[in-house]
This record gives C-alpha cells, structure tokens and sequence, in this order.
C-alpha cells in the first residue's frame, strides 16, 4: 500500500468499535491478508467492457473478499487513485460474511476515518480507515461495505469476473444484514487492501501477474496457495496483484508491470518475496483485437523488462521467483501463433536459467503430455488459456513451500 501504516509507534490511539472506543498501544504490525491492484477505467471503444456503472449516487456498494491470514485487529484501504475529482465516502462498514450478499451482524463493526464516519478521498488519492477490533479467521470471507451519498463518477477499479462477491443497492445499507434489492455487478471498485494485525514474524508473498493470477471467483491458485500455508502453519499472508490483461511492457486494463511495481510490491509491508508471472499477454496481444496496430514484441524486451524487476526486488531486500509462461495454443483472433509460440519458448528459457532465485514452472504442470503448446483438457477452463479451478489447485500445490521459510 501507499500509505504509511500505524506502526512501531509508542503512542496510543482510539479504536473507535460499535460498542465504544478503547484504548491500545499502537504497536501493531499491520499485514495485507488481501489486495486488489487499482486499475483506471478505461475507454469504452475498448473491446471489452469494464462492466461497471459510469456513477454511483445515493448507493452502497458491498464487496465480498477471502483473506488469507487473520487477525484481531482490521482496517481497510479505499483507493481513488485515477479519480480526476474528489470521492465522497458517507459510512462504511466491515464483517464476516454470511452467504452472498449477507453478513454475519454478530460480527458487524462500523468503520470510521479519523474518527468521523465520513471522508473525502482527494482525487488521486487514497484513505486507510481507523483501526477496529474484529475477529477475522484465517481464509474466511469478510464484506466490506460502502456508501456513496453523492454522484461518484467511477474511475478507479480493479476489473474481473466476480460472481456473487460484488453488490450495489440504494441508499445506506452498510448496517443491512442483507442488502435489499440490490445488483449482482463483477467489477471491483475502492476497495484495495485489508489489513490485519499479526505478530511480529508474520511475513507477505505478493503474486504479481495477470488474470491468470487476479481469477475471479473460482478457486484461484493464491488462495489454495494461502490455505496450503496454513496447513503448514506458516502464518504467511498471501497477497494477490494481478490485473486481467496485465502487461510488462504496455499500459491499456491497468498500469504497464514496471509502473506499478513500486506500490503494488515494493511499498507492501511485511513482503520478502515476490512471485513474477507476468508476459504472456505481451506476447499474445499484438495483432489480436486488443492491440491490433501494435507492433510483436521481441523476447529480449520481455526478458529485460524481467531484469528490471529482479533488480529492484533485491535492492529492496526481497527474494524473487520466476514463473514459466503457460501454454496458449489454440486461443483465437491472433492471440496465438506460431511465432507467438516461440516467444513464450524463448521466455521461459530465460526464467529457468537462473536469473531468478528459484522457478516454479507453471508450464510444465499445465501442459498437455501429447502437446506441450496447449493445456492439459481437464486445466482448460475452455478459452484455451485460462484456467479450471483444478488447474489453479495444481500450480498451486506444484511450489515447494521451503521457499518460504525462513
């Protein structure tokens, strides 16, 4: 995140609960269990629909999310970062969800900013609400709800397939059990971070890529990779940075890799590495399309581009893996060919040449036996690309946890 958390200071500060304020020792080690990257939205001639609403007025908007580690202690992050005008927050709220769109009231704490319910988030800017004491278990789903009293033009999200975790309905409902009358939407907007407090040791994996790692919500291989993490009693938050049509290279669904390297992986508290899998949109895009009048990129611009990444990974003290490109054959309207191909062969040569400091091969994991350009049918969710949810379960469970200890 991009704001500087309440940590190491020997001050105290006010949670302000639902049942009172109280006072804590603010000590606290705030770790992001969840993570959204901002992306702008984009054009509409663009192909593909953001699926979002252009404005928000007199609604709550409630958003679904599976952290990884828990905590005692949250709060969130609202993000207005591509705004070109102030952003309006009336109330908001966070709880363990239910089922669907409705929450567990037991658990139900009001979130406040600065003490007030309400907030104006400047344009480009970005709020990190008040501390308050809620149990959330590790790998549980928590709602956080939003009301936006005024008209609120959209410009900040992060944009997928979600399905059953995005809701907007009328009026104030922060406080609703379940929202009434409300739309399913599968775009998320504000919401860019929960943290939690843990202890000291408590460390962070950020997952940098594209939709293969955003998902949606099928079982994504960072939340089995999570659940694994946990079994093994490695109190590890997993946070999850990827952007469908992610790019090295190039900026059009969200922020080119080396743009936004620095806040989505290098400002994160608590991260010691970083997990790269990230070009096969760089390969597939020209020519197709999304990119029609874009030039092919060469391999070497890819590979360099992943130099750079090493470099300032291990200038901030973090260990980074590389992960092999998976296979595309068969993806249609120019994503994939031949030459294509190649590309991808020549990138993961460089992956699983050293330059990292371990690979996790995707690629042989996922790849049909009887043709190494494809995926394996029973991974395929069908687009020849993305993947099934026992596609995101076997990558998952292919890295070697070690690579994690400390």
């Amino acid at each position: 995140m991009k704001l500087t958390k309440c940590t190491n200071m020997s001050s105290l500060i006010l949670l302000i609960v639902s049942f009172g304020a109280i006072a804590i020792e603010d000590e606290t080690n705030w770790v992001g269990t969840w993570t959204a990257s901002a992306q702008p939205v984009w054009e509409k001639d663009f192909p593909i629909a953001t699926g979002i609403p252009d404005t928000f007025e007199n609604q709550t908007v409630r958003q679904i999310s599976k952290v990884s580690i828990g905590g005692s202690l949250a709060q969130i992050e609202l993000s207005n970062e591509y705004g070109e005008l102030p952003l309006i927050i009336g109330k908001a709220s966070i709880a363990l969800t239910d089922k669907g769109m409705s929450i567990d009231s037991e658990t139900l704490k009001a979130l406040t900013f600065n003490g007030r319910d309400k907030i104006t988030i400047p344009a480009g800017g970005v709020v990190l609400s008040d501390p308050v004491s809620i149990e959330i278990p590790a790998l549980s789903e928590v709602s956080v709800s939003v009301y936006l009293p005024k008209e609120t033009k959209v410009s900040t999200m992060h944009w997928g397939f979600w399905k059953d975790s995005i809701f907007v309905a009328n009026n104030d409902q922060t406080t609703n059990a379940s929202l009434i009358e409300s739309t399913d939407l599968r775009t998320r907007f504000l919401l860019t971070e929960i943290m939690v407090n843990a202890p000291k040791e408590t460390s962070a994996i950020v997952a940098f890529g594209d939709s293969l790692t955003a998902g949606d919500n099928v079982q994504r291989w960072t939340d089995v990779l999570a659940s694994r993490l946990q079994d093994a009693g490695m109190n590890i938050a997993v946070q999850n940075q990827g952007i469908s049509g992610g790019r090295l290279l190039n900026s059009r669904m969200g922020d080119n890799a080396i743009a936004r390297f620095k806040s989505d992986v290098l400002s994160q508290d608590d991260v010691e590495s970083v997990l790269i899998f990230m070009g096969i949109n760089d390969i597939g895009w020209n020519g197709s399309p999304l990119a029609k009048d874009e030039s092919p990129v060469d391999h070497n611009d890819i590979i360099n581009a992943y130099k750079q990444l090493i470099s300032r990974s291990k200038a901030n003290g973090l260990k980074v893996y590389g992960i092999t490109l998976t296979p595309f054959e068969g993806v249609v309207d120019g994503f994939y060919t031949e030459e294509k191909e190649q590309i991808r062969q020549k990138v993961n040569a460089f992956i699983r040449s050293g330059a990292f400091d371990a690979v996790i091969d995707f690629d042989k994991v996922l790849q049909d036996q009887n043709n190494p350009k494809a995926l394996k049918s029973e991974y395929n969710v069908g687009d020849n690309i993305h993947l099934t949810d026992s596609g995101h379960a076997a990558i998952a469970n292919s890295i070697d946890l070690f690579l994690f200890k400390k």
